[in-house]
Order: structure tokens, then C-alpha cells, then sequence
């Protein structure tokens, strides 16, 4: 009687088992479900080496994940770029903070358990001395990151940087500018990158 007990456990593991490659192989073929409760998963998956742990993947290697889902993109970490040597901006004159260019902007979803690394980088220069100008990243409506010059007819760097933790949100990211006093400004060589990955 144990014995056919035992018999009818195996069994019913095997057939459980079967249930669930099938439900896997049929809904998330190729993929994994990468940190967080609702985050992205990656596809089509090429793994090499050996695993130590239980499906923790352990010294192992993906070749060339394909991200799916919010946020999206090839390979880890994910790397948005925005700008270049192209974007320049010239007569610039609202005295609140306003968005330099709306192509710039970046809304994404930052899965709970990943990161977001902003480099904004540009050079600036006043039309005349007497005024200054400000800059900022701008998370929704909340500055997080700014910096600001008031030297007039002198070309500047500036650089911000701002790392945020995802929260499972969606969150738009902006880089935005003002000025004060009698002046213009222009930017030039506007780059921006968000950079996307697992925070562990």
C-alpha cells in the first residue's frame, strides 16, 4: 500500500511538473523575469556556465538579452541617448524653468529593484553679463538635480547627474532651464543619458 502511494505521489509530481514547462514554454518562451514584481522580462536567452543556486543564475552569462517590456531595449544595462553634437539651442529666454527641447525628455517605467542614471551634459554661454542662468533635472514636477552660471560672454561646461531608485512608477525625466537679467542663452552639444539596470 505505501508503495503505491509513494507510486501515485511520484506521479502526480511528474504531471505537475509537465503543467508547468507547458504553461512556461507557451507564455514566456526564452525568457526570465528580471527583478521586481511587474518588471520587464528578458528574451530569448543564451546561457553559459554553471549554476551553484536554485534558477538564481549563478555564474552565468547572457549573451545578448533583448528587454521587453517597460522599460525596453537590448542588452543590460539599457542605454537611452538623447541629443548630440547637433542639438543647439540658441535666444533662449523664459525666466521659470521650461524644457530646453521636448525630444530630450525621457517617461519610463522604473521597475522596483532597478536603477536610473541620468548624465546631462552641454556647453552654455549668456549673451551678455548681467545675468544668470539655471538648470535642472526635472522628475515630474520636482527638481533633483541643478546647477547654474552668471558669467556672461564666457562659454561654460556644465554636467548634472542624478541617480534615482525605481519604485514600480511611471516617472517623466526632463531637463529644463531659466534665466534672469537682460540676456539670451544658448546651449550647444546637448547630451543626455539614462542609463537603465538592475540596482543588484
Amino acid at each position: 500500500m505505501k508503495k503505491e502511494i509513494c507510486f501515485a505521489f511520484i506521479f502526480f509530481i511528474i504531471l505537475q511538473s509537465i503543467a508547468i514547462a507547458s504553461d512556461l514554454s507557451n507564455n514566456y518562451p526564452g525568457s526570465v523575469l528580471l527583478p521586481g514584481p511587474s518588471g520587464p522580462k528578458i528574451n530569448n536567452l543564451q546561457i553559459t556556465g554553471t549554476d551553484s543556486g536554485v534558477e538564481t543564475l549563478n555564474n552565468k552569462t547572457i549573451v545578448s538579452p533583448i528587454i521587453i517590456g517597460n522599460p525596453s531595449g537590448s542588452g543590460l544595462p539599457i542605454i537611452i541617448q538623447k541629443g548630440g553634437v547637433t542639438s543647439n539651442y540658441t535666444g533662449l529666454t523664459s525666466t521659470v524653468f521650461s524644457s530646453i527641447d521636448s525630444t530630450l525628455n525621457y517617461t519610463v517605467t522604473v521597475p522596483i529593484n532597478w536603477k536610473l542614471t541620468i548624465t546631462a551634459s552641454f556647453q552654455g554661454v549668456l549673451s551678455a553679463t548681467g545675468g544668470s542662468a539655471y538648470f535642472e533635472i526635472n522628475r515630474d514636477t520636482t527638481q533633483v538635480a541643478d546647477g547654474e552660471f552668471n558669467d556672461g560672454l564666457i562659454w561654460k561646461t556644465v554636467i548634472l547627474q542624478y541617480l534615482f531608485t525605481g519604485d514600480g512608477s511611471s516617472h517623466a525625466f526632463s531637463l529644463q532651464y531659466s534665466i534672469s537679467g537682460s540676456v539670451s542663452l544658448g546651449v550647444y552639444y546637448v547630451t543626455i543619458i539614462y542609463r537603465l539596470e538592475p540596482a543588484n
